[in-house]
């Protein structure tokens, strides 16, 4: 997902298109534009990847965090050496889903002592994650997207009508059965025998 006014100050066009959003507790349709863009590590314009289908929404409920890199990189030695780079404000412009597993999916990962940052090397550089010990956090933050077009939704839908348990059918093993219908249960159950070749009844 990109934001608009960057995809705009970018050139960045593409038809318009109706999309599902589900998220943690609601679903929301959304009528957006799909892009098609590149993106690069920050310190190698000449490495470029293909990223297509990005969603251009205009608002990205991320919060707001601000880590100062340099004192992190400081405190943790095994960061020391990594090639990060300071970040000019703190607004998230783009997200990247599993959708694009090569770019984020981690190639080396540095880890030290427990409890301690993580360094993540991904095709677009590195990164840090993990627990920040000393970092307080006002306010939790979850974000899941998953993005479904109306004819998935409409498939899941009726796939959920066909359902006997969605529709208040079920076996109810406690039904009262009728004397004779009791009578011939029990005649079963006395005189059939299962052998493992055949059934016999006496």
């Amino acid at each position: 997902m990109l934001l608009a006014d960057v995809a705009e100050k970018l050139g960045l066009d593409g038809p318009l298109e109706g999309v599902l959003l589900n998220g943690i507790q609601k679903t929301s349709e959304l009528l957006t534009k799909r892009i098609n863009m590149q993106l690069g590590p920050v310190n190698d314009f000449g490495t470029q990847y293909d990223v297509n289908g990005v969603l251009v929404v205009n608002h990205l409920n991320v919060p707001e965090k601000k880590v100062k890199l340099q004192e992190l990189q400081e405190k943790w030695p095994h960061l020391s050496d990594l090639e990060l780079t300071e970040v000019a404000g703190t607004q998230v412009i783009l997200l990247l889903g599993s959708d694009v597993t090569e770019l984020i999916v981690p190639l080396e990962i540095l880890h030290d002592p427990k409890d301690s940052p993580v360094g993540v090397l991904t095709r677009i550089g590195w990164t840090v994650t993990g627990h920040v010990p000393g970092y307080v956090q006002r306010q939790e933050s979850v974000c899941k997207v998953h993005v479904a077009t109306p004819d998935e939704e409409l498939n899941a839908t009726v796939k959920t009508w066909w359902r006997t348990e969605n529709f208040g059918c079920r076996y109810d093993n406690d039904t009262q059965r009728s004397v004779d219908d009791e009578r011939v249960i029990k005649f079963l159950n006395e005189s059939t025998r299962f052998p493992l070749d055949q059934v016999d009844l006496k």
